[in-house]
């Protein structure tokens, strides 16, 4: 058996596809695939945790995966309500969606301009845990969002989702395969995790 997990909307989007691939590769194997935010590899009892941003957690091993820009983003039907904002420093005027890592709110976006670093102060009326309820809002035209280009990209293709700020540079969101530290990584684990590195 071997069992990872995922965050909600990246593991729907693209990591259940490529379990069921690598399931079908090695029928051998039991997958039991669980889709939920902030999963611990230890706590949780998983053989592998996909996670977003390195983790700190003390007895594991983190292995990048992928790595992306992240996009301010908002629906047209927002735009032609409320214009978009043209500088970081103009997200205050507007009504941005956030999102909640564990305890913490996300109310400052991080922008990069010729080696400088700046944190910007958002505010709004919405805020989740749940990276999927943030897209839907968006969609919905709710507010100004902060999301990993890998998530958006077919709205942003498709016309549903349109780029705000495309001068400006947000900082990088980077997703990890974590295992627990052990003297032998079974063959399991690390046959799922050189798929996933391939693959992505």
């Amino acid at each position: 058996m071997l069992r990872v997990g995922v965050p909600s909307e990246i593991g729907r989007k693209r990591l259940a596809p490529l379990i069921a691939r690598f399931s079908e590769q090695h029928p051998g194997i039991d997958v039991r695939l669980v889709l939920s935010e902030g999963l611990d590899v230890i706590r949780n009892s998983l053989d592998v945790a996909i996670r977003i941003g390195l983790p700190t957690d003390i007895g594991v091993i983190a292995r990048k995966l992928l790595s992306s820009a992240h996009v301010v983003c908002a629906s047209p039907a927002y735009v032609a309500r409320f214009g978009a904002p043209e500088t970081p420093a103009a997200l205050a005027s507007h009504n941005c969606i956030r999102l909640i890592l564990g305890e913490r709110l996300m109310d400052r976006w991080v922008f990069r301009e010729n080696n400088s670093r700046s944190e910007v102060p958002v505010t709004g009326t919405l805020s989740t845990d749940n990276g999927e309820v943030l897209h839907d809002w968006a969609l919905e035209g709710r507010g100004v969002v902060l999301k990993a280009r890998w998530d958006i990209e077919d709205d942003l293709r498709e016309g549903t989702l349109v780029e705000c700020l495309a001068g400006y540079q947000c900082n990088d969101i980077e997703l990890y395969a974590v295992y627990a530290n052990r003297r032998h990584l079974s063959l399991r684990i690390r046959r799922l995790i050189d798929f996933l590195v391939d693959e992505l």
